[in-house]
């Protein structure tokens, strides 16, 4: 396929033996940065890659915190396309013609143009009604630890129980670093409110997609909060649009996606073990789960730690669900068991 027309070439690389330190002004106003050297492309830092660096950043070299991401070039189908942006959970992805990197296509570029046209459906058949809250009064670090929690970058905050604000990855970098460093001594000492974003783009519910995307990618925020008569109904995300879009390609009522990098993945086992889900469910309603994994560096009796996502998009809502296990058997059972203690306490949420 020819997506010439989505790549823009304003590209900027760091080299893999370049301290953070000397990158880490860019990163502020930079989504993410591509790593490269004339002979290897070593893959993208974003903010994200920097929040557990309370570190001097002028001794840690690039190469040491570079992520892999997914590579793509006019081979790659949409779906694939979509899928990578949702694995990866970058704003922009690298574009390749005959092994070298010519530009990047943007997360706005596809929903703009792979999406859009093939979305026909209201905000509220794809926010997340699962809201996860947070207190203006609240520390950042109850933000950080929330977001491991539930693999999500940004909370709504509250005040005496009205919005006030969003908090996200993005706010608590700009607002951490200084100079050659993200000072994170007084996380448990900075209050959400202090950090947060006040100027909150909202939408109802009623709206059709083509507006929230309209939204999202004037390029202000990555979220919109949906309300109706000052009542917060969910939260809606750019991933929220691609998994939707995603489920809207498959055929069958319920179905699994694996996105990891965990080499040897037993695929096979895994939908397996994911599928007994399946009889949680109406036979009649279309339900996809997305299952991401990602490897921790500990390890417990020979064991690596394993970080395990579940999404579940039925159109009712949408759920994430987040567990680390030592292994990845373990990590996808305290995921399954999770999600259907999730399904009894909150039936009405599911169905």
């Amino acid at each position: 396929m020819d997506y010439k027309n989505l790549v823009e070439k304003n590209i900027y690389f760091v080299e893999p033996d370049e301290f953070l330190s000397k990158i880490i002004t860019k990163l502020k106003n930079e989504k993410a940065v591509f790593v490269k050297d004339k002979t290897r492309f070593y893959g993208a830092i974003s903010k994200k890659s920097f929040m557990l660096l309370g570190a001097d950043l002028s001794k840690i070299k690039v190469k040491n915190i570079a992520k892999s991401v997914p590579e793509l070039n006019k081979k790659t189908t949409h779906q694939a396309m979509v899928e990578a942006f949702v694995e990866s959970n970058l704003e922009k992805l690298p574009y390749f013609e005959n092994k070298d990197i010519i530009g990047y296509i943007s997360r706005n570029k596809v929903l703009e143009n792979i999406v859009l046209p093939e979305l026909n459906v209201t905000v509220e058949e794809v926010m997340s009604k699962n809201i996860i809250f947070i207190n203006i009064n609240d520390n950042i670090a109850q933000v950080l630890a929330l977001f491991k929690e539930h693999g999500i970058k940004k909370l709504v905050a509250l005040d005496n129980g009205e919005l006030a604000g969003v908090i996200t990855i993005t706010n608590i970098f700009n607002y951490f670093v200084s100079g050659d460093r993200i000072n994170l001594d007084n996380l448990r000492n900075t209050k959400v409110k202090n950090v947060m974003k006040e100027n909150i783009i909202s939408m109802g519910p009623n709206k059709h997609i083509s507006d929230a995307i309209k939204k999202l990618t004037a390029g202000k925020t990555s979220s919109l909060v949906v309300h109706e008569n000052r009542d917060i109904k969910g939260i809606l995300t750019k991933t929220d649009i691609l998994e939707k879009y995603l489920a809207t390609q498959k055929k069958q009522n319920f179905s699994v996606q694996i996105t990891s990098k965990l080499d040897k993945l037993p695929t096979d086992i895994i939908n397996k073990k994911v599928e007994q889900l399946s009889k949680f469910f109406r036979d009649d309603e279309e339900i996809h789960i997305f299952v991401h994994l990602t490897l921790g560096n500990e390890k417990y009796k020979g064991s690596p730690l394993v970080h395990c996502r579940l999404r579940i998009v039925s159109p009712r809502n949408s759920e994430n669900i987040s567990v680390e296990g030592w292994g990845l058997d373990q990590a996808i059972e305290l995921a399954i068991q999770k999600v259907k203690r999730r399904i009894v306490k909150e039936r009405d949420t599911f169905y």
